[in-house]
């Protein structure tokens, strides 16, 4: 398996990455005052906060429109058309960890603090997909069950474009020893009698083994970027970073 660096370019509000494709547009979005998350949200005031948010980076990244879910750390899969765009831009709170559309001028984004986003571009037909993935959504096989989606567009897994957005990385991510029980042991090292986990070799490795050969990663980890990115982990329960991908118009 070779999981390939990739690059990023840093403004005021987000990390751009860098693809093979001109046309597409994604990144993650940096720690700071705007909010992009309405599950997040318990007032009014604050989902105002989120709305005007998003406004500003649609505004910046010239995009109209912008699609996220609830998370709840599932398998489900939306995929976004023509004739359902409006619901969920009308309903943010639409159950669901997984995203892909073929419409232009559409971003759509996932929400995280330490979970692994994984971006997913299809080289040969006009598509892109995202997904949040924890290890409950690894230990689902969100990340293969978005590989199935595309096979029915369909791309071939070997004209995908895969890239591992910013996560809890193996450096920081300690875990229980319960997580042994579910999860091969390559997967975990042991340090100073603690016990971490790679959740993004479980995520390159999966894809690798069904045919994805461009598969690249962002190296940073959210735990130990705080200045950058927001942490559960580090006790930032509501803050989250918008990991987006869309196809400009």
């Amino acid at each position: 398996m070779n999981l390939y660096p990739a690059e990023f370019i840093e403004t005021k509000l987000f990390l751009k990455y860098k693809t093979r494709r001109p046309d597409i547009f994604c990144g993650i979005t940096k720690k700071g005052s705007l909010s992009y998350s309405f599950h997040t949200t318990t007032t009014e005031e604050e989902r105002e906060k989120v709305k005007n948010s998003r406004a500003l980076l649609l505004e910046k990244l010239g995009f109209n429109n912008l699609v996220t879910l609830k998370q709840t750390h599932s398998d489900i899969i939306k995929l976004i058309t023509k004739e359902n765009i409006f619901d969920y831009i009308s309903n943010p709170y639409i159950v669901g960890d997984g995203l892909i559309t073929k419409l232009k001028d559409v971003l759509i984004g996932v929400s995280t603090a330490d979970c692994v986003p994984v971006i997913f571009i299809s080289k040969t037909h006009n598509a892109i997909g995202i997904a949040h993935a924890g290890w409950r959504g690894i230990n689902c096989k969100i990340h293969l069950k978005m590989l199935e989606e595309f096979k029915k567009l369909p791309t071939k897994p070997e004209d995908l474009e895969i890239i591992i957005g910013p996560h809890n990385r193996v450096c920081s991510y300690e875990v229980g020893r319960e997580l042994m029980e579910i999860f091969p042991e390559k997967y975990f090292s042991l340090k100073d009698n603690k016990i971490f986990l790679n959740l993004e070799a479980i995520v390159a490795e999966d894809l690798s083994e069904k045919g994805v050969k461009n598969i690249s990663s962002i190296n940073l980890c959210s735990f130990c970027n705080n200045d950058l990115l927001y942490s559960y982990r580090r006790g930032e329960e509501r803050g989250r970073n918008l990991s987006f991908v869309g196809i400009q118009a």
